[in-house]
C-alpha cells in the first residue's frame, strides 16, 4: 500500500507530522513548487501498517493557513492476559513490559506470549519547498533531514534527528540522538540522547547523561549544561561559553584562546579550558 498527498498551496509551507514506529525522510528542493508526502510500510504487505497509512488524517490542505498536518495514528496497546500487545515498530532499547524485556522490537527474554510486537513500521517520504517549515513528532521513528529548511521542531521518545543543515532547530527526547550539520541556531534538550553539531552561531543545550559536541562554534554566546554528560565545544571567534556540568567532564578549545570567555564549573568532572 502507497498513499501520496499532495499540498494545495504553492511555495513554503509548515509541515507537521505525528507517528509512532518506522522512519522519515523530508527532503527540500530547491526547484519543488508544492509538497508532497507518501506513506507506506517499511516492511511491504505489513498490514498493520497498511491500516495505519489508511487511517491516518492529513489536515490543513484546504484551509490557507499554508500548514500541512499529517496525523499517522498510534497502534493501540491491548492487553493479552496478564500482559500487553504492542502492534508496531519497537519499544525502546531494554524496556520491560510486564517481565519481558525487549530489545529492538524483539522478545529476547521473559514470556513472549506476554509482550509481543508485530509490525506497524511507516515510511514517510516528503519532499518541501525551500523555505518550509518541519516539525515532526515521533515515538520511535528516525527523522533524516535534507537540505535547509527554515526552521525545525523535533519532540521524540527514542528517535533519532540528522540534519543537514538549517536556520533554526529545537529537539526534545529522552534517549534519542541528535546529529546536525550547520545550523544558525540550536536549543536541545535531551535526557540521555548526544547531542552533536557540526558548526552552529547560538547554542543552548541540556542533557542528563548525554554527550554535546559542537566541532565549531562562530557566534556570540554558548550554554552548555548536563548532569554526567561530557561537553565538549571548540570557538573559532570571539564569544562567551557556558559550560556546567555536576559529574561530567568539559573540554572548551578555541583558535584564538585570548577572544573566548569561558565559565566552566564540574563539581567532580574534569575541566579543560583554553586559560588552562
Amino acid at each position: 500500500m502507497r498513499k501520496r498527498v499532495e499540498y494545495r498551496e504553492y511555495g513554503p509551507m509548515q509541515l507537521k507530522l505525528d507517528m509512532a514506529a518506522g522512519e522519515v525522510l523530508v527532503v527540500i528542493e530547491e526547484d519543488r513548487e508544492r509538497a508532497e508526502v507518501v506513506l507506506e510500510p517499511v516492511v511491504p504487505g505489513d498490514e498493520v501498517a497498511e491500516d495505519l497509512i489508511a487511517r491516518t488524517e492529513v489536515t490543513g490542505l484546504a484551509t490557507g493557513w499554508r500548514v500541512m498536518d499529517v496525523r499517522i495514528p498510534h497502534p493501540e496497546l491491548t492487553r493479552v492476559g496478564a500482559g500487553i500487545h504492542q502492534s508496531f515498530g519497537s519499544i525502546a532499547q531494554g524496556a520491560v513490559v510486564t517481565g519481558v524485556v525487549v530489545v529492538n522490537g524483539q522478545v529476547i527474554s521473559g514470556n513472549p506470549t506476554q509482550g509481543m510486537v508485530s509490525g506497524g513500521g511507516v515510511r514517510v517520504t516528503a519532499r518541501v519547498p525551500v523555505g518550509s517549515e518541519v516539525w515532526p513528532t515521533t515515538v520511535s521513528a528516525d527523522v533524516d533531514i535534507q537540505g535547509r529548511p527554515e526552521c525545525i521542531r523535533f519532540t521524540s521518545t527514542s528517535g533519532d534527528l540528522r540534519v543537514d543543515t538549517a536556520t533554526e532547530v529545537w529537539t526534545r527526547t529522552v534517549s534519542g540522538d541528535v546529529d546536525l550539520g550547520a545550523c544558525l541556531a540550536v536549543n536541545a534538550d535531551t535526557t540521555s540522547g548526544s547531542v552533536i553539531v557540526g558548526r552552529a552561531w547560538s547554542v543552548e543545550a541540556r542533557t542528563v547523561s548525554g554527550d554535546v559536541t559542537i566541532d565549531r562554534f562562530i557566534g556570540d554566546a554558548a550554554r552548555l549544561r548536563s548532569t554526567s554528560g561530557t561537553l565538549r565545544l571548540h570557538a573559532s571567534t570571539t564569544c562567551k561559553v557556558t559550560a556546567v556540568t555536576t559529574s561530567g567532564g568539559i573540554a572548551i578549545t578555541a583558535d584564538d584562546p585570548p577572544l573566548v570567555e569561558v565559565f566552566a564549573h564540574s563539581i567532580s568532572g574534569r575541566v579543560r579550558t583554553p586559560q588552562n
